[in-house]
């Protein structure tokens, strides 16, 4: 069987807590927008993420905020450095550049998370490239008119083929 997390969509540590430990929750994920929202400033979002871990989350995802190769590998690189090898899952988003940092960053071993995923197009490439995980968001995908479940099956069944 394949491997299936379920990840906590939070920046809020009083939420964190209220879900953490819980053996069918594998992790966290964030995003700029999340941040913002729960006052977690970009200096301080490690500290965010390394109490989900003491919580009892296994990995952690963080977004970049450059939209650049050079700035989302500075990014990524920042983060990289204060956590253990596995804990932490850099999400960039599925663009040009987005694909350029993150291939290099998967050849190096960091696990990469391609957010933003909206064409089968760009999930082959996630796929290609060594992605650890691909993330549509199938609110987006049905809200554009689109049929987000029968996009990401065909998603899905590029990657497994």
């Amino acid at each position: 069987m394949q491997a299936f997390h379920l990840y906590l969509d939070s920046a809020d540590l009083a939420d964190l807590k209220t879900c953490l430990p819980h053996p069918a929750v594998h992790g966290i994920t964030t995003n700029p927008t999340l941040l913002r929202r729960a006052g977690v400033t970009r200096d301080k979002l490690p500290e965010l993420l390394h109490n989900a871990i003491k919580l009892g989350a296994k990995q952690v995802q963080a977004q970049v905020h450059a939209a650049d190769t050079d700035g989302i590998l500075a990014d990524a690189q920042a983060l990289v450095r204060q956590f253990n090898p596995g804990q932490l899952v850099i999400k960039i988003p599925a663009t040009r550049d987005g694909l350029r940092a993150g291939a290099e960053l998967s050849e190096a071993g960091t696990p990469v998370t391609y957010t933003a995923v909206y064409a089968p197009e760009q999930a082959h490439f996630a796929g290609q490239l060594g992605a650890a995980y691909a993330a549509p968001y199938l609110g987006r995908l049905e809200d554009s008119g689109v049929d987000g479940l029968a996009l990401i099956g065909q998603m899905q069944s590029l990657l497994a083929g």
